[in-house]
């Protein structure tokens, strides 16, 4: 059996930061990925226009994925007085 060299070796210090960046890039190929997969579907499909479109539009469309997911409550909301003040007690 072989031992692992790694017992007893203090583990790198990984913050939350630092995996909250990987992963936020890592979505994002994963995003762009879709977005090309997608157009490529409606261009095949004869829908060339709606492919334009998707891709004018995409980056309006993902921009709210960007935010921190405690906030997406605060900006789906349609009433403009409820947003604002939505966080006071």
């Amino acid at each position: 059996m072989k031992q692992d060299s790694t017992v007893g070796q203090q583990p790198q210090a990984v913050t939350f930061e630092t995996l909250e960046s990987y992963v936020r890039a890592r979505a994002q190929e994963l995003i762009q990925e879709v977005l090309e997969a997608k157009v490529t579907e409606l261009r095949r499909r004869g829908y060339q226009d709606a492919g334009r479109l998707l891709e004018d539009d995409w980056e309006r469309m993902v921009t709210f994925f960007r935010f921190p997911r405690e906030h997406w409550g605060h900006l789906r909301t349609t009433n403009p007085v409820e947003s604002p003040f939505a966080a006071l007690p």
